[in-house]
């Protein structure tokens, strides 16, 4: 990013970089020095100002961004920015030994008038809930394992529960399945008898003659020939003098051969029903 594309106001401390006399007080390590000064944001969210800080490390700070660490405190807001004090720190720094057993290390600095308290997180601190949730460990630990143990006997349960049911649920699904083959062979069945009751060659003959007995005005009808089966009935008449009778009764009537040999008459399934 070029420098001369920054759309922020930063306002650098008139005096110059602060030394390590000037920086450091004589409550805290000799070691600890903090480079701090003011700047403008145009924000006043805190969480806003950090990023825009963390993308302008490289201008704010001589060191790069890897080697230290920055703290920003609000001083007050204005009409269009808001005033921040911005303490920047060395990484080594807080790893000091002299620092050992603080999770917070504070700064305490005045710039340009305005008494300011930087704080740091101490890399090898542990916070507080972290304290808290180490000393409720071994419980919880207990708790997941107890709660894994009852989920286990539950699904073993289970697993035992199925396996003896198995053999039980297959003999039932055997049985369902017989009787459903059963009832659909008996249906089979009697719808084949049902139709050989209706359909053999006796009946089927019985039938065509009591459709034949209004055309037979007591003299009844020669025929030479008579041939039954369970789907058809077949008249074969010496003349074609009762064709109309016998078409009208519900045969086919065709010649038997030349004239005069003769007709054929054919009644079908269709004819008794």
């Amino acid at each position: 990013m070029s420098h001369d594309d920054l759309t922020l106001s930063l306002t650098p401390a008139p005096a110059p970089a602060p030394t390590i006399a000037d920086t450091v007080d004589a409550s805290e390590p000799p070691r600890l020095e903090v480079m701090a000064r003011l700047i403008r944001l145009p924000t006043r969210s805190l969480r806003q100002a950090r990023s825009i800080v963390r993308m302008q490390i490289d201008r704010l700070s001589p060191l790069p961004m890897a080697e230290v660490v920055f703290d920003l405190v609000l001083i007050r807001a204005e009409s269009t920015d808001t005033l921040y004090g911005l303490g920047i720190i060395r990484k080594a720094a807080l790893a000091d030994p002299a620092l050992a057993g603080k999770s917070t290390v504070e700064a305490h600095r005045t710039v340009e008038g305005h008494p300011l308290v930087f704080r740091y997180r101490s890399p090898d601190a542990v916070n507080a809930w972290e304290l808290r949730w180490l000393r409720h460990a071994p419980t919880a630990a207990v708790l997941v394992l107890g709660l894994a143990a009852v989920m286990w006997a539950g699904q073993v349960r289970s697993d035992a529960w199925r396996e003896r049911r198995l053999p039980q649920i297959a003999a039932a699904q055997r049985h369902a399945a017989r009787a459903a083959r059963a009832a659909e062979q008996q249906g089979q069945a009697r719808s084949a008898w049902l139709s050989l009751d209706r359909a053999d060659a006796a009946t089927r003959l019985t039938c065509v003659v009591t459709a034949l007995r209004p055309a037979a005005t007591g003299q009844g009808l020669p025929v030479t020939t008579i041939q039954a089966a369970p789907d058809r009935v077949v008249l074969t008449a010496a003349t074609d003098r009762y064709s109309k009778a016998l078409a009208d009764a519900g045969g086919g009537v065709v010649p038997a051969g030349p004239s005069p040999s003769g007709i054929v008459a054919t009644f079908t399934s269709e004819t008794c029903r």
